[in-house]
């Protein structure tokens, strides 16, 4: 619990400074499915 109230005051902190900005992770998700992912013929498929 200490640390994820460190974490936050640490946030609060810099989120204050106008000069400072944090960059949070992002990713993207292909919901349309452009490309239809097809395992290699080489590998072994027993181990699916």
């Amino acid at each position: 619990m200490l640390r994820s109230t460190i974490s936050a005051d640490i946030l609060d902190t810099i989120n204050k400074e106008d000069d400072i900005k944090i960059a949070y992770p992002t990713q993207t998700v292909d919901i349309l499915h452009s490309t239809k992912r097809v395992l290699p013929e080489n590998i072994d498929k027993n181990i699916f």
